[in-house]
């Protein structure tokens, strides 16, 4: 394969299971970097941050997560204490990613994402 045809291969890769789960252990127990692991993988940084950001691993020395705009829609902004106690509470009731997105004026992959960063601190007690 050469060309256009062999970058799409490397590029629409899927990572398997196991993967995942390899890159989640070496982001959370060894603090590893999203390029450390894509190394170690073969796959991208952004790959690598995705599947962290989507099992809600974030080391505590990561600071706040700013999500960077796809679009030039304006700054990024964090999620507040009482926005995240609404989104909980929401999902909790069943209301849908889309439903809560709506009522908090945000993006539904933004969203999606900050309930999986919440899922897994209070899976870990943090």
């Amino acid at each position: 394969m050469t060309g256009t045809a062999a970058t799409r291969a490397r590029h629409g890769r899927r990572l398997s299971a196991a993967q995942i789960e390899e890159i989640i252990e070496l982001r959370e127990s060894r603090g590893l970097s999203y390029s450390a692991i894509a190394r170690r993988i073969g796959c991208s940084d952004g790959s690598v941050e995705y599947h962290c950001l989507r099992a809600g691993v974030v080391r505590d020395s990561d600071g706040p997560i700013i999500l960077r705009p796809v679009r030039d829609t304006g700054r990024s902004r964090a999620f507040t204490e009482a926005e995240d106690a609404r989104m909980i509470a929401m999902e909790a009731e069943g209301a849908r990613v889309a439903d809560i997105a709506r009522a908090l004026g945000r993006a539904h992959n933004s969203v999606a994402s900050r309930l999986y960063i919440l899922a897994r601190r209070d899976e870990r007690g943090v």
